[in-house]
């Protein structure tokens, strides 16, 4: 419910500007193509830990799928037939196609996702300041400048952040944390049972902090609102300010409304770099006694120690899509409060 409130918050800008969802789904397209190119790699660990490096055959685990077992089998096989020096070269071309492949993929994604960013926000500054000019007199008489400027620059500026960054992040970190969860499901599914005991604490804390931060978003909006009316009085109403002296008045005014940016932005900045520390310390707390379970398979023969270090890869390699996801989350939460 709290995910789907958010994306409803979101699809609002839809009422104000075209969104050209080709570019957003162009760059998703990318990021999913090197997300799986990531999860891809690092499999090229298997044959390094056990043909070049400990000089045995390839082990498939016991609890692999029957159909990616039927699938693999043959390959395992003719690897297992060549010698270490052969491997080790089809392993480093493998390396180095995947790590190219990726680097293109992560630039027309970076690209496609900017673009959609970008253009929507220019879009956006563009029907806001037609809006602007185009209200009567009485709306500007109310002394509202501040906070039109304000919307014009800051707001936009936290809704670009969110296309361009905070979303695309979120999706990316989410599909990847994905393609490790497939890996080691696929390797051992009752140590990945074990694994996910860890993460479901992780999201509870991460949705109570989401739900704080669009509060303290709110605070900073209108905070930056009423500071900058005060600017404009204080650069504008001079005459007015020297005239009946209250000088004094509004830079105490000023202060207190600039103290209480201070405050808000600091509870939010506070909150999301809990994120990260909490989730690293659960996960390695897990991860600690699934490495002792794991390792006492490789002693009975059950699993390699090339698959086992390739699990433990992907595990660990969960864990700062995890973090990505919570801040990217955190920061939507927060960004969303502009909308």
């Amino acid at each position: 419910m709290e995910i789907t409130g958010m994306l409803k918050e979101i699809l609002k800008i839809r009422n104000y500007v075209e969104i050209r969802w080709r570019y957003f789904f162009a760059g998703v397209v990318f990021m999913v193509l090197n997300s799986l190119l990531n999860g891809i790699s690092i499999f090229s660990i298997v044959p390094l830990m056990d043909n070049i490096i400990a000089g045995k055959k390839i082990v498939i685990p016991e609890k692999l799928p029957l159909f990616v077992k039927v699938k693999l089998e043959p390959l395992i096989n003719i690897i297992n037939t060549l010698p270490p020096s052969t491997v080790l070269k089809w392993t480093l071309i493998f390396v180095i196609s995947a790590i190219t492949l990726k680097g293109l993929f992560f630039y027309l994604n970076q690209y496609y996702f900017n673009l959609f960013g970008n253009r929507l926000l220019t879009d956006m500054r563009n029907k806001l300041y037609s809006k602007v000019t185009t209200l009567s007199m009485d709306f500007f008489v109310q002394g509202r400048s501040g906070e039109i400027t304000s919307r014009l620059i800051y707001d936009i500026n936290l809704v670009r952040q969110m296309f361009v960054s905070h979303l695309p992040g979120l999706i990316f970190q989410g599909t990847l944390a994905l393609v490790y969860l497939v890996i080691i499901f696929t390797i051992d599914w009752k140590m990945s049972l074990l694994a996910l005991l860890i993460f479901p604490p992780l999201l509870f804390p991460i949705f109570r902090i989401g739900r704080k931060l669009r509060k303290i978003g709110r605070k900073v909006q209108e905070s930056y609102g009423k500071i900058s009316n005060l600017i404009h009085e204080g650069v504008y109403g001079q005459q007015i300010i020297k005239a009946y002296n209250q000088e004094k008045e509004i830079i105490d005014r000023f202060a207190k409304e600039n103290e209480k940016i201070f405050r808000s932005v600091m509870a939010g900045t506070k909150r999301i770099m809990l994120i990260g520390p909490f989730t690293e310390v659960v996960s390695v707390l897990g991860a600690s006694g699934l490495l002792y379970y794991g390792a006492r398979k490789v002693m009975v023969g059950s699993i390699s120690s090339g698959f086992l270090f390739l699990f433990f890869v992907a595990l660990f390699s969960i864990i700062s899509p995890l973090k990505g996801v919570g801040n990217a989350y955190a920061n939507i939460k927060q960004d969303s409060s502009a909308l």
